[in-house]
């Protein structure tokens, strides 16, 4: 299967998301939340061929958080307001939203239209959320620019994911003003070549959507919603 091409149906797509972080939010049995992420989440993350994009969320976002985490109710509060348990609850919690939100938002470019649409964006709302998805890509490519700029120039020693991570206060500055510049140039040209109305009146080809893949997150997603109202109601 190529990279982000996961064949999943606007709709699927929307209950996937809306189920998952529901369902996410109502259990607080550690072992559940482990076997969802371990039997669903992760084969989406390497079928769909991100599997790096999600290593790396765990790497730079979440293991940061978690020594937070460690640093506030281990050593400063010594446990009196969380122990291990509530921490590593909270942070298998947040990694389940987080790469639930992620799936569920990784949108094939050429279906981005047609799954907004089904959503009931249309007009400007439409516009807006193209822009916000075309603002993260030229994010990434900018960032890329000017990290392989440093590299370049002797700034940075070898290429390890350390040493990019390390960038991120050189690379912010000169991102956000590109990107800034970007986002007005291109809300410009939008409007001179009117593509709200191009937009709105396009009819997007639709994608042959996987049966299996759609039926069995379906499936999923409605039970580990209704495990979540199960448990839920049990604790109550």
């Amino acid at each position: 299967m190529e990279t982000n091409k996961l064949s999943i149906h606007p709709y699927i797509r929307l209950i996937f998301l809306i189920a998952g972080i529901a369902g996410t939010i109502l259990i607080n049995e550690f072992a559940w939340l482990l076997l969802f992420y371990t039997i669903l989440i992760l084969p989406l993350f390497i079928f769909s061929g991100q599997i790096r994009k999600h290593i790396n969320l765990m790497l730079f976002g979440m293991l940061p958080i978690f020594l937070s985490f460690i640093l506030l109710y281990i050593i400063v509060l010594k446990g009196s307001n969380g122990n291990w348990h509530f921490i590593n609850l909270k942070m298998l919690k947040l990694i389940l939203v987080t790469s639930i939100i992620q799936i569920a938002l990784t949108i094939p470019s050429e279906n981005l239209i047609y799954t907004f649409k089904k959503w009931g964006f249309k007009g400007e709302s439409l516009i807006t959320i193209l822009g916000a998805f075309t603002v993260w890509a030229d994010v990434n490519y900018r960032a890329g620019k000017i990290i392989t700029a440093r590299f370049s120039r002797g700034f940075i020693g070898k290429r390890t994911i350390i040493n990019k991570a390390k960038q991120f206060p050189f690379v912010l500055v000169p991102l956000v003003i590109g990107i800034l510049r970007t986002s007005t140039e291109r809300a410009e040209s939008w409007e001179q070549k009117n593509i709200l109305y191009l937009v709105d009146k396009a009819k997007p080809e639709k994608l042959n959507y996987q049966l299996f893949l759609n039926i069995l997150l379906l499936f999923v997603s409605l039970c580990w919603l209704l495990l979540g109202i199960i448990y839920k109601i049990n604790i109550s």
